[in-house]
């Protein structure tokens, strides 16, 4: 399988419109986490820290995936590994259910606690992200000419 013969991972997106959508998914990625933990001084680090590093991978996964539904996909399989990674971040020194602080069954329960109840906050940032993300992904693709 080679590049050119339209299946893989090969990269659909010209570097302007990957620069684009990697600036697009970090600054928003940022903004909604400052707005959210901008009292909590301790976690903003670390989340925006693996939020960038997420929404960077995202965004170069949206650039090889082709089909609105595989591009959904992406993306929130990306905001599930954020939630899961920032819960086990969070959790670290943590007693989380029936694990001792700092054990990794409490890491591990404190990564999918925060995937199952951060996707209520997360969700509205996905809403935000998703349309742009499309629609910038379409932009500029030709229309195929019917015979």
């Amino acid at each position: 399988m080679n590049a050119n013969d339209g299946h893989g991972l090969s990269s659909q997106c010209s570097r302007s419109k990957t620069l684009t959508l990697l600036l697009l998914n970090v600054s928003i990625v940022a903004a909604y986490i400052v707005g959210l933990l901008h009292r909590d001084s301790d976690l903003l680090g670390p989340a925006l820290a693996l939020g960038s590093a997420i929404a960077v991978a995202q965004a170069l996964l949206l650039c090889r995936v082709d089909g609105t539904l595989a591009r959904l996909l992406t993306m929130y399989v990306a905001l599930l590994s954020f939630l899961f990674c920032f819960g086990v971040v969070a959790a670290w020194d943590l007693p989380v259910g029936a694990g001792a602080a700092g054990s990794w069954q409490s890491r591990l329960a404190g990564g999918a606690r925060l995937v199952f109840l951060g996707q209520v906050f997360a969700i509205p940032a996905l809403v935000v992200l998703a349309p742009i993300n499309l629609w910038l992904l379409s932009r500029g693709k030709a229309v195929p000419a019917r015979d």
